[in-house]
């Protein structure tokens, strides 16, 4: 996959996006920048699949976050001493550092459109995560746009290799291994959204994201960055940086974790943490697509209609995001 024209392509994307949004009322454009994190994140999964053919599942993870921790630092530098000092900060970003290291090595032995199924089992535990840690309203309308979304996924994906090739038994091991990831998120997204109401934004117009985001987002990158080290001291693998792994590092690094990270936090203080995970569900078809195109996964009629639930899922649940906020 040539990653240097995807990243000119979604920085155009971005640009575009960023400039549309800036006239948009305030919940308008909450949902919009959420849609925009939800089409880069997909593009997530098939470049770690490329990424994984030139190198091992730890390195490339830690050479993606080594970029965006780098990043967080020069973006956040005051939130750096307040990351490293706080458990809360530690527990989320351990917790997004696990699911992303349980998700590299699962999708070794999974094609990258599975496995944006896998992760994104995570939008139908949320909304039930959320009841019972912050007490969010539970709502037959979120169920149902998760569970129309969740069944889109399940249509649109496949069981073709994908460019991944694996035995029986390492396939079935990587979908157990991504399906954990998810739930991991899930947990992830709810204790962000958590942390969020206990530390509300006081400065409404500094950014997009407040600083407890900011500092969310430092930790994410950082801790993830902290346990891939950890992981690949005793586990002794061979340090192999090639030319295509750095490429598609970097452009995880900005456009799959910076960028969207961002924006997805500063989106999350001011909608359901439920909704937002039916919102993102947006990323499987986005991750679909650029799969079939540069990974030559089938396409055939049922996950055109499994696309169209995707969409419809994601109707309902902005719909009920007005609801709410009625």
């Amino acid at each position: 996959m040539p990653c240097c024209c995807l990243s000119r392509e979604f920085l155009l994307i971005t640009s575009l996006g960023l400039w549309l949004v800036s006239t948009m009322s305030s919940q308008k454009r909450d949902i919009t920048l959420l849609v925009l994190a939800g089409i880069l994140w997909g593009t997530s999964f098939p470049a770690i699949t490329y990424g994984l053919q030139y190198t091992t599942p730890v390195l490339f993870l830690l050479l993606r976050f080594f970029f965006a921790s780098i990043t967080a630092g020069i973006l956040f530098p005051r939130s750096v001493k307040r990351v490293l000092t706080s458990k809360d900060m530690a527990i989320v970003g351990l917790l997004n550092a696990i699911a992303y290291l349980l998700q590299f090595v699962g999708q070794q032995w999974v094609p990258a459109g599975q496995s944006a199924l896998l992760v994104n089992s995570y939008s139908i535990l949320v909304p039930f995560f959320a009841y019972f840690m912050i007490r969010e309203r539970l709502t037959i309308e979120k169920i149902l746009a998760a569970t129309i979304g969740l069944i889109g996924v399940g249509f649109i994906t496949n069981q073709d290799s994908g460019g991944v090739s694996a035995t029986r038994v390492q396939y079935v091991m990587g979908v157990l291994t991504i399906f954990l990831a998810g739930t991991i998120w899930a947990l992830y997204v709810v204790f962000t959204k958590k942390m969020q109401i206990m530390h509300p934004r006081e400065n409404s117009h500094s950014s997009h994201a407040s600083e407890i985001s900011q500092d969310i987002f430092v930790a994410s990158m950082f801790y993830t960055v902290f346990l891939a080290m950890g992981v690949l001291f005793f586990s002794n693998e061979p340090l192999i940086f090639p030319l295509q792994a750095i490429v598609a590092a970097i452009y995880l690094a900005i456009f799959c974790s910076t960028i969207p990270l961002l924006l997805y936090l500063g989106s999350l203080e001011n909608i359901d943490a439920g909704i937002s995970a039916i919102i993102l569900l947006l990323e499987v078809l986005v991750a679909f697509i650029i799969s079939a195109l540069y990974f030559g996964e089938q396409v055939i009629l049922r996950q055109a209609f499994g696309a169209t639930l995707i969409l419809m899922g994601i109707f309902l649940a902005i719909k009920e995001t007005n609801h709410l906020q009625e």
